[in-house]
């Protein structure tokens, strides 16, 4: 009876074990995909990216208003759709920056549009902090139009702003899921 009861305790005991002991490689997967200890860097990126998406709204709403098309609204978009494609590939410090880039044009349509800037859609200073080490804007431009992966997933390469003038949220922005 005695011998039974062991018999029957050792084998959940090495179940135990064999899922204890793959734990360390499942955390370093994690980390190569871009997940674990940069979970920070995610939820901070994340909301960066949902902020601009904010922004970008209500370039939106001004440049429909104002019909002032300097292709500003159009980069931005390109910038914002790129921000989000990084993010989802776990790229959230250049996810950060090239929203940055996008939020940044949209102030300037807002601007061109005669709209209200509002104080809440410039970077606050936590932002700012993530994107000291930004690179130039040149460079963002750059990076958006040589990645042919992303070119080739975009669903429009236009430099128009009346193109983009019926811009969807769910195209510029994270669910709240991701």
């Amino acid at each position: 009876m005695l011998k039974n009861i062991a018999h029957k305790a050792i084998i959940p005991l090495l179940v135990l074990f064999l899922i204890a002991a793959s734990a360390p490689d499942l955390q370093a997967q994690r980390r190569r995909a871009g997940k674990g200890p940069g979970i920070a860097l995610r939820v901070k990126s994340k909301r960066v990216l949902r902020r601009t998406a904010v922004v970008m709204m209500a370039a939106n709403a001004d440049l429909k208003k104002g019909k002032v098309y300097t292709g500003d609204f159009a980069r931005a978009v390109r910038h914002q759709r790129y921000a989000v494609f990084l993010w989802r590939r776990g790229f959230y410090a250049r996810s950060i920056h090239h929203s940055r880039r996008a939020r940044m044009l949209a102030i300037n349509v807002i601007q061109a549009n005669k709209g209200t800037v509002q104080p809440s859609y410039k970077m606050d200073k936590e932002e700012d902090s993530l994107s000291k080490n930004s690179p130039s804007d040149t460079q963002l431009d750059t990076d958006l139009k040589n990645d042919t992966e992303f070119s080739k997933n975009s669903p429009s390469t236009s430099e128009k702003d009346e193109d983009f003038i019926n811009i969807m949220v769910d195209d510029i922005d994270l669910t709240d899921l991701e």
